[in-house]
């Protein structure tokens, strides 16, 4: 898309790289958790914190969620490649985190 250094992969605007089917699944997976009512907004808020700090402990309803959409592992564990595009996809803290493109860095909500 637009890393100019290896085919198939795509420059965040957080500065990190990615290979695309880890940004397009992963972005559908996150898009899927925010239209998913409250527990996956919630959800989508914890994964935030947990892709900055992997020492959070996801609660329980996120966990599930987040590993049904195959985000995290059965422990709660996130892989580092679909943490760097959960941090490249919001601002902001808490409860309180905005939505972004992971690619651009502009919010991808109105």
């Amino acid at each position: 898309m637009n890393d100019d250094s290896l085919e198939g992969t795509v420059r965040l605007h957080t500065g990190g790289v990615t290979a695309e089917p880890v940004l397009q699944v992963v972005s559908f997976a996150l898009r899927r958790l925010r239209e998913g009512g409250l527990n996956g907004m919630l959800a989508f808020a914890d994964l935030v914190a947990l892709s900055r700090d992997d020492a959070f402990i996801l609660p329980h309803t996120s966990r599930t969620r987040a590993f049904q959409e195959g985000l995290v592992d059965e422990n709660g564990r996130m892989d580092r490649g679909i943490a760097e595009v959960v941090r490249a996809s919001a601002e902001g803290e808490g409860y309180d985190v905005r939505v972004l493109d992971p690619v651009t860095g502009q919010s991808a909500v109105a």
